[in-house]
């Protein structure tokens, strides 16, 4: 049989282990939102490559014009 003391003493070990885990959480957490202020996400990312893909075109076309015009 296991003893009471043995049982706390687990316990009380897994809560310090919890405890630790949530500090990396923390961390993690908080180098992750860092990161999120730094570096464009995929959405902002796409639309910043939509933006210049219609620019792109737009300049293409222009020229096109311009060049059949002389």
């Amino acid at each position: 049989m296991v003893s009471i003391e043995t049982l706390e003493m687990e316990m009380k070990y897994i809560k310090q282990q919890l405890e630790e885990v949530k500090e990396w959480q923390k961390e993690i957490l908080d180098t992750l939102n860092k990161l999120d202020d730094r570096y464009p996400t995929r959405r902002e990312f796409n639309a910043i490559k939509r933006v210049i893909g219609i620019l792109g075109w737009l300049m293409w076309i222009i020229t096109a014009i311009l060049s059949i015009t002389k």
